[in-house]
C-alpha cells in the first residue's frame, strides 16, 4: 500500500495505468512509496523500462506518465525513473519484486554507472544478435544430429525389414530387438532399464505404457520379451513399409473412429491375451507436443479385468525431449524406462477396473518425469499408435 496525500493507492493500480503509455514496456513497471519526512506522507515513485534511450525522448515519456497518473487516478508521480529492459527486478517465474526495487532505489543502483545511450542501445543490439545466433546454432546442431539419425536409419532399418520378409519370426524378432537397441546407442540415447526383473514373468501380462514421442514403440521393441504383440490403430497399414512389420509379427491394430469395430477389436485382443500372448497398449490414445501425462483411456483395464491378467506399468523418460510431438528435428538425450511390478485383477466388476485404472497411472506418474493432466484442452494433437 502506498500513502500519498492522504489517499491509499495500490502499485498494481499505479502499474496498469502506466502500462498503457506505448514506449513503456508492458508486465515491467513497478510502484512503490518512499517515506519523505519533509511532508509526513509517502513520495511516490514509479519505475518503468523502455527501448528509447534518448534524453529527448525520455522526457517526453515522462510527461506522458504523469499526465496518465493525473489524469486517470488524480494523483501525480513523484518520480519517474526510466531504465533499460531487464534492470526491473523479477523473480525466476516473471512475478515483479517491489521490495528489492525499492531497495535499489534507495541505495542509487538503479541509475548507477548507466552506460551512455549509445552504448546501451549497442548493448542490447549485441545480446539480441547472440541470442538470434546460439538459437540458429541449436537448430543447426539439430538438423546435423537428424541427419545423422536418419543416415543410421537408412542403415540399420532395412536390416530389420529383410529379417521379416525372409526369416521365420523367432530368428527375425531377436535380430530386431538387437537392432532396435544398437539404434538408440548408436544415437546418443542411452537407455537406463530400472525393474528389469518385472519382466521375467512368463504368464501372459498386458503391458500399459505412457506415450510421449514417436520413437516409444521402437524403444519398447527394443526392452521388451520377444512374444509381445503389440495393439496399434488401423491407419498404420496404409504405409507399406510399416503393414510388413505389423502384418508378419502379428501385431493387432484397431479402428478407434467405428464404435462397433472397436467391440470387434475388444474381442481380438482378449482371444490373443486367452491365448497366451502378451500385449502392448498405449492407454493415451496420442501424444502431443505439450508435456504431461494425459488421462488414460480404460480399454486395457477392462481387457485385464475381463481375462484376469495382469497388468505390467511401464514409465517411459526423456523420449519427448529427443523428438516431440510434429517436430521434424531431433536432438540426443537420456532415456530411462521403469518396469513397475504387475498389478493382478482381484475381481471382475466395474469397481476393480477402475482400481486397476488408478494404480496404474499412479506408478506411471511416479516414473515418467511429467506433471499429470487432468484435463485435456481442445486443440490439435499427433495421433500415433
Amino acid at each position: 500500500m502506498i500513502i500519498k496525500a492522504g489517499r491509499n493507492l495500490y502499485p498494481e493500480e499505479v502499474e496498469e495505468v502506466v502500462s498503457h503509455i506505448p514506449s513503456i514496456r508492458k508486465g515491467c513497471i513497478i510502484a512503490f512509496g518512499v517515506s519523505d519526512p519533509n511532508t509526513g506522507t509517502e513520495k511516490l515513485i514509479v519505475v518503468a523500462e523502455t527501448y528509447d534511450l534518448s534524453k529527448e525522448k525520455q522526457q517526453s515519456i515522462r510527461a506522458d506518465v504523469i499526465e496518465k497518473m493525473a489524469i486517470s487516478l488524480g494523483i501525480p508521480p513523484d518520480v519517474v525513473v526510466l531504465v533499460p529492459p531487464r534492470t526491473v527486478p523479477k523473480t525466476s517465474s516473471g512475478k515483479l519484486q517491489r521490495s528489492a526495487c525499492k531497495h535499489a532505489y534507495m541505495k542509487g543502483k538503479l541509475t548507477h554507472a548507466r552506460l551512455p545511450a549509445k552504448l546501451q542501445i549497442a548493448k542490447l543490439a549485441l545480446l539480441s544478435f547472440v541470442k538470434k545466433s546460439f538459437s540458429w546454432l541449436k537448430i543447426f546442431g539439430k538438423l546435423i544430429y537428424t541427419l545423422y539419425v536418419g543416415i543410421l536409419g537408412l542403415l540399420i532399418i532395412p536390416i530389420m525389414w529383410f529379417c521379416v520378409v525372409l526369416l521365420p519370426n523367432n530368428i527375425a524378432i531377436p535380430i530386431i530387438r538387437f537392432c532396435a537397441r544398437n539404434l538408440f546407442r548408436l544415437s546418443g540415447c542411452p537407455i537406463t532399464l530400472v525393474g528389469q526383473l518385472n519382466l521375467k514373468n512368463n504368464s501372459p501380462m498386458i503391458y500399459v505404457a505412457n506415450h510421449a514421442s514417436y520413437i516409444d514403440s521402437l524403444l519398447l521393441i527394443g526392452i521388451l520379451p520377444k512374444q509381445v504383440t503389440f495393439i496399434g490403430k488401423q491407419e498404420l497399414l496404409k504405409t507399406p513399409f510399416l503393414r510388413t512389420f505389423i502384418k508378419k509379427l502379428g501385431f493387432i491394430t484397431v479402428d478407434r473412429m467405428d464404435f462397433a469395430k472397436s467391440l470387434q477389436n475388444k474381442d481380438v485382443i482378449e482371444n490373443a491375451v486367452k491365448q497366451g500372448h502378451s500385449i502392448v497398449i498405449f492407454p493415451e490414445g496420442t501424444f502431443t507436443y505439450a508435456t504431461g501425462l494425459r488421462p488414460f483411456k480404460l480399454g486395457a483395464f477392462t481387457i485385464a479385468n475381463e481375462t484376469q491378467t495382469p497388468i505390467c506399468p511401464i514409465a517411459i523418460q526423456g523420449t519427448r525431449t529427443i523428438l516431440r510431438g510434429d517436430n521434424k528435428l531431433a536432438k540426443p538425450g537420456k532415456i530411462k524406462v521403469t518396469i513397475g511390478k504387475p498389478i493382478y485383477p482381484k475381481r471382475k466388476d466395474w469397481d476393480e477396473i477402475i482400481r486397476l485404472h488408478s494404480l496404474t497411472r499412479v506408478e506411471i506418474a511416479k516414473h515418467c518425469g511429467e506433471p499429470v493432466i487432468d484435463v485435456i484442452a481442445a486443440g490439435p494433437v499427433v495421433d500415433r499408435e
